[in-house]
């Protein structure tokens, strides 16, 4: 056991995390590290699954990391700038505009036409 995925195993063994799923990979692919420690969940009756490489995860709120991850790789491979205007892309930033709240009374999101472009920045 490597000594990073010991710290991961204690992590488990502590009952901190019930598993992980841990990937690695070189961009010009020469170095690869796939491994999966501890239980998918640590629910009675669902503890004794083994975590795998492919099991499938709910990942919340963790969405934001992966889409600013890809967002930033976008602009590392010139696709976008973080300067861009976004709508040229996502044309709904222009249709629904920015959030400034919610009506107390109705629930209702309260949007106001945007002022400036809206940037990856």
């Amino acid at each position: 056991m490597l000594p990073f995925e010991k710290r991961y195993q204690e992590s488990i063994d502590s009952g901190t995390l019930c598993g992980v799923a841990l990937s690695a990979e070189s961009r010009n692919g020469h170095f690869k590290y796939r491994n999966a420690l501890g239980f998918r969940s640590l629910r009675a009756g669902k503890s004794d699954l083994p975590m795998q490489l492919d099991t499938i995860l709910w990942i919340a709120s963790c969405t934001k990391l992966m889409t600013m991850i890809s967002a930033l790789q976008c602009v590392e491979r010139g696709l976008v700038g973080l300067d861009d205007d976004v709508s040229l892309i996502l044309p709904e930033v222009d249709k629904y505009g920015v959030l400034t709240g919610f009506d107390e009374s109705t629930g209702e999101p309260t949007l106001v036409p945007k002022r400036s472009i809206i940037t990856l920045r």
